[in-house]
């Protein structure tokens, strides 16, 4: 009997990392409005701090594989740092218990909707959605320059740097 309990209190150990982690929380709840865009800061390459400015780029130029980067959530930083070090832990039930892209994107990126609608949105723009991530933590698009300057109000520059073009 009392093999019985150690052996179901190990299963209880080995199996509830598994069942206490249900699907992600949506976080886009409202159309995706380009009028309510944030610019972010601390996006300019250091290169272009020592380089010359050649100008805007062509808007007719086409850009391939452009990715979006999706945040984590704070619970999901927090959780995936745990997992890290428990995964690092030889006494750890998850010690080198390496998570499939899928698993990952079920714990710490975006949700399947979420996801969704990005991608909808990016072809909504006239993008090609070129690559979506399995663990849904980034999307690649392609389009003219003139049209991701105008959907994502910024602008594309060419800089000189040591004699190369960038």
């Amino acid at each position: 009997m009392a093999r019985l309990r150690t052996i179901a209190a190990t299963l209880t150990l080995i199996c509830a990392p598994l069942v206490s982690f249900g699907q992600v929380k949506n976080r886009i709840v409202q159309p995706i409005d380009k009028r309510q865009m944030v610019r972010l800061r601390g996006n300019v390459h250091l290169l272009t701090r020592k380089a010359a400015d050649l100008g805007r780029v062509d808007g007719a130029r086409q850009l391939k594989n452009v990715t979006l980067l999706f945040n984590q959530s704070a619970s999901q930083k927090a959780e995936l740092q745990t997992l890290i070090e428990q995964q690092r832990d030889p006494e750890s039930p998850n010690y080198h218990k390496w998570l499939m892209p899928e698993q990952y994107a079920g714990r710490f990126g975006m949700s399947q909707s979420d996801f969704d609608k990005v991608a909808s949105w990016l072809r909504s723009q006239g993008f090609t959605v070129d690559h979506i991530s399995r663990s849904r933590t980034e999307i690649s698009f392609s389009g003219s320059v003139a049209q991701i300057e105008s959907v994502f109000q910024t602008e594309f520059h060419q800089f000189n740097v040591d004699g190369e073009l960038i």
